[in-house]
């Protein structure tokens, strides 16, 4: 009985086929495993955001500062460092979408303008806690107000560092003064709306800027 096998040109069809089909499904595949990351982050910021408040609740209501001396001194100790005893565990501050890093989440207290210089901020300070940004993913354990330093403050050796980064999904996780968090675009965390606009209150209140 005469059996027909496959032709060169049905072969190279299949083959094209499986290769679009891989084309179309791997960028889902890439992107729902970076959606489990993002999450798996967002619940390590959550648990930051808790142990700040749980320092704050055990002096005098007053938030971790960046660092408890100027940084040209030795002997500090940085923010991550201060609230550890209420999180028992170090893992949470490093994010699974950057591996092999220092510490890939970074805290950002608007009101401080040099490392370790200002007093940590006070809880009953706060117009608006649940809108004011405290710990966000970022490239070191510092990022600067982007309303007052757009891309950093000039005396940074990288500036463009020291600000919040978009590494999950285009967006940020971000722990917020009440003890919330959640995730939001990179253009509504660094874009600076028009003065005239409504949303430009919002955004300084996210960098706590005090509005009257």
């Amino acid at each position: 009985m005469f059996r027909r096998g496959f032709t060169l040109i049905e072969l190279l069809v299949v083959i094209a086929i499986i290769a679009i089909l891989a084309a179309i499904l791997f960028p889902v595949f890439a992107k729902a495993r970076e959606k489990a990351r993002q999450s798996s982050c967002l619940s390590n910021v959550k648990q930051m955001e808790l142990a700040c408040l749980q320092y704050a609740q055990d002096y005098d209501e007053i938030l971790p500062r960046y660092a408890d001396h100027y940084c040209g001194t030795g002997g500090r100790k940085m923010w991550y460092q201060v609230i550890e005893p209420y999180c028992k565990n170090t893992q949470i501050f490093y994010c699974p979408s950057a591996p092999g890093s220092f510490l890939s989440i970074a805290v950002g207290y608007s009101h401080v303008a040099q490392c370790g210089t200002a007093q940590g901020l006070g809880l009953a300070q706060m117009q608006f806690p649940a809108q004011t940004m405290n710990i966000c993913d970022a490239q070191t354990a510092l990022v600067y107000c982007h309303v007052c330093y757009p891309t950093g403050p000039d005396a940074a050796p990288t500036p463009t560092c020291r600000v919040p980064t978009d590494r999950h999904n285009g967006g940020c996780n971000i722990g917020f003064c009440d003890g919330h968090s959640k995730w939001l675009k990179y253009e509504v965390i660094m874009g600076t709306p028009d003065p005239a606009s409504p949303a430009r209150a919002d955004h300084e209140r996210f960098w706590g800027h005090r509005l009257n």
